[in-house]
């Protein structure tokens, strides 16, 4: 809703930067919600501003109110509730809230589904002839760690990582399509093209609204089950090109800020098991954060709320008692610079090592043994 001081019409558009990605690094978008805002002239100039606010809506809203002279009429918490909930069943009916049948084994189509989707995003929005020498090495690494570790079972996708890697180290850039539109010399899992992927995710990651659980789900189940099926010894090595993965090229500045700060220690992590629980525990602590961010703002899917995870009912074995025991660290806010340049706190997440899920009242070995049982294929 709006009232201006003079008549103006005022265009609004909202992007998915997954599925758009491509677009939203050509606007430097780096974090989530962004508006960008100008006059046609700024617009082909890239000349816009760009207001990138922790306070969310309510900071946007402000900012519009001074700038534009549109006065937003924002609700509370329990109308913009309702407000979306209308609207998301209007579009796509009426949520039925529904108790999920325990996951017995991963979806291979989910994983797949987001390397695809990574790789085609890389693509798009690296230029690797003038960027840093570290984002050639980095695509390297993900792809050679692909070779190792995709699943044995599905053997012609592994043997397509393999021969990729073989050409980026080989002709780097005659490897990398300028972009993922070029007839290319290479498609994941020897597909003819990269639009076979195009029918999104249709097993365990897909979202009760589009632009739900999707990309992240199937990347974290993609990572399980690299770190599952990797070869005996390697699965540190794995874990290190995961890791080297995320902080390169996830589209998300403040989430990969937040993984950057999970405690590493690449000397301790000596194992495959080590390996495998790292890697659980940097799940929940980001499952933690996005929880309290899709409380904050009111935009997450109510089919999967964040949680610590397994379930009790996806896995009895893996916890002690009721999670008593000793207390979690104190949880710190991760402090993120605003546009005017001053810190904003991000939400408080407790940055535990294994050990401290230990001590917590995890159960490891039953850990282990749900994420071997449910991602190793």
């Amino acid at each position: 809703a709006s009232q201006t001081k003079s008549r103006q019409h005022i265009t609004v558009a909202t992007v998915d930067c997954v599925r758009d990605s491509g677009l939203c690094d050509k606007w430097n978008i780096q974090s989530y919600p962004t508006l960008v805002a100008g006059k046609k002239s700024q617009w082909a100039t890239h000349a816009t501003t760009v207001l990138d606010r922790g306070d969310g809506i309510f900071g946007i809203a402000d900012w519009l109110r001074k700038n534009t002279g549109v006065d937003v009429k924002l609700p509370d918490v329990d109308q913009f509730k309702a407000m979306l909930t209308e609207r998301r069943e209007a579009q796509f009916g009426a949520h039925k809230a529904k108790e999920h049948k325990k996951v017995v084994k991963a979806d291979s189509w989910d994983a797949l589904e987001a390397m695809a989707l990574l790789l085609r995003n890389i693509f798009s929005s690296r230029n690797f002839r003038q960027g840093p020498p570290e984002d050639k090495q980095a695509l390297i690494t993900f792809v050679g760690t692909a070779c190792q570790a995709l699943p044995a079972s599905n053997v012609t996708c592994r043997e397509s990582a393999c021969e990729f890697e073989r050409q980026l180290k080989q002709d780097f850039f005659s490897a990398v399509p300028a972009t993922p539109d070029d007839d290319p010399n290479w498609v994941l899992c020897n597909r003819q093209s990269w639009n076979d992927f195009a029918v999104g995710f249709t097993a365990q990651c897909k979202g009760t609204w589009p632009g739900k659980r999707g990309f992240t789900c199937g990347l974290w189940t993609l990572f399980h089950m690299m770190l599952a099926s990797a070869p005996a010894g390697k699965g540190p090595e794995v874990l290190s090109g995961i890791r080297t993965t995320l902080l390169s090229f996830f589209d998300c500045e403040d989430c990969r800020a937040h993984f950057a700060t999970i405690p590493f220690e690449a000397g301790e992590i000596s194992d495959n098991r080590l390996a495998m629980l790292w890697m659980w525990n940097a799940h929940n602590q980001v499952n933690e954060r996005v929880r309290q961010l899709e409380e904050m703002y009111q935009d997450g899917d109510p089919s999967w709320p964040k949680q610590q995870w397994p379930s009790p009912q996806d896995c009895p074995s893996c916890r002690r008692a009721a999670l008593r025991g000793a207390p979690a660290p104190a949880a710190t806010a991760l402090m993120v610079d605003a546009e005017d340049g001053q810190p904003v706190p991000d939400v408080p997440v407790a940055r535990t090592t294994i050990e401290d899920a230990r001590k917590a009242g995890w159960d490891l070995d039953g850990v282990v043994k749900f994420l071997r049982d449910t991602y190793e294929l």
